[in-house]
């Protein structure tokens, strides 16, 4: 009996032990956290920022301009497919109305008139000599008609012959005339051939022509400008910023000529502009070095300008259900969001009047 006992506590202290060592097995470790990872200096986000400034807004509006003649006229020939025979003139050469600037080769046409102008002339002298022989027989009719022995049939003789001269008058003038008309028609195929200058001035341009090139009657041959009228031409841009009379700069290059806004009647009389096209002109004051023509110019207005003021880049501030809000950067680092009011905007700025002060820095991207 107290063997058996025995067996039965060791069992039970087996049992136990068991327990204890599968108890320390199940038991959850002490967790080891890994080191935070050292992130490099590049990964770290940097925003490109804006300052707030304090200085001056300034509204401006440019207008472009050439310096061009107010009176021109471009000039071709009145017939096509013909070689350019003579340019009389040079680029840059001064001209005077009716001045002969070029012709084309036209030895068929001087033939022809030298033919009708000869056949006229010998026309004209077989009249005069008819004419005399009326004359003549006029005379004669009217100093014998009343002598004693005139006779009927010496009378009719006569008749005869004052009215075949007078037929063959009317015959040699009305060769005349037609001969007269086809001297006119070949006369005006040469001044097809032919340009003239319509108006005093200066020749700006002639086009060149090549050994293969012939008259074409779209084509701008020579191009005369009247320097006398040399004036500024707006593009018609803000019209209204002009009134007659005013003084303005027109800025070419480097060069600043004043210059002073005029009716195109000052011009010319009988030019009427189209008040709808917005076009305006300007004449320089200043006649000294003038700019060349085709030249162009920009006129600046000043429409509105502001002191002192704290400002922005306009690209900073953003609009946000009707707000102005600027991006910030806060205290950890983060991109937040921040209210401000706006005034005026020009010249790619925008006015801040609260929520900023100067030298406050938002984000611009």
């Amino acid at each position: 009996m107290k063997k058996r006992t025995n067996l039965t506590l060791m069992l039970a202290f087996f049992m136990i032990f068991l327990l204890a060592v599968s108890g320390c097995g199940l038991a959850p470790k002490e967790e080891v956290l890994p080191d935070a990872p050292v992130l490099p200096e590049t990964a770290i986000k940097s925003y490109k920022k804006a300052t707030v400034m304090r200085g001056d807004i300034i509204q401006r509006v440019k207008v472009e301009c050439v310096y061009k003649a107010f009176r021109t006229e471009e000039l071709k020939f009145g017939v096509e497919g013909k070689r350019l025979a003579h340019v009389y003139f040079e680029e840059g050469d001064r001209v005077k109305a009716g001045d002969l600037l070029a012709d084309l080769e036209m030895s068929e046409l001087t033939e022809q008139i030298k033919y009708r102008t000869e056949n006229i002339e010998s026309i004209k002298m077989q009249i005069a000599n008819e004419k005399e022989m009326l004359e003549l027989a006029v005379s004669s009719y009217n100093r014998l008609i009343n002598i004693e022995g005139f006779t009927q049939q010496m009378a009719s003789r006569y008749e005869a012959e004052i009215a075949r001269h007078e037929e063959t008058i009317k015959e040699l003038e009305e060769d005349l005339y037609f001969e007269q008309q086809r001297l006119e028609t070949l006369n005006e195929e040469v001044r097809k051939h032919q340009i003239y200058a319509g108006i005093d001035g200066v020749i700006l341009k002639i086009k060149q022509f090549g050994w293969r090139d012939v008259s074409n009657t779209k084509d701008t041959v020579i191009t005369v400008y009247d320097p006398d009228t040399m004036v500024f031409v707006t593009s018609g841009k803000n019209p209204e910023l002009f009134n007659t009379g005013d003084e303005l700069t027109v800025t070419v290059g480097k060069n600043e000529y004043k210059a002073v806004v005029i009716d195109s009647a000052e011009i010319d009389e009988e030019y009427t502009a189209d008040a709808d096209s917005g076009v305006r002109y300007l004449r320089i004051i200043d006649n000294k070095n003038q700019p060349l023509i085709d030249t162009w110019g920009e006129i600046t207005f000043t429409l509105k300008e502001l002191k002192n003021v704290l400002y922005l880049p306009l690209t900073a501030v953003h609009s946000d259900n009707g707000k102005s809000i600027v991006y910030v950067e806060d205290e950890g680092g983060f991109k937040s969001i921040k209210e401000i009011q706006t005034g005026f905007v020009a010249d790619k700025k925008v006015e801040i009047i609260s929520g900023l002060n100067e030298g406050d820095t938002v984000i611009l991207e």
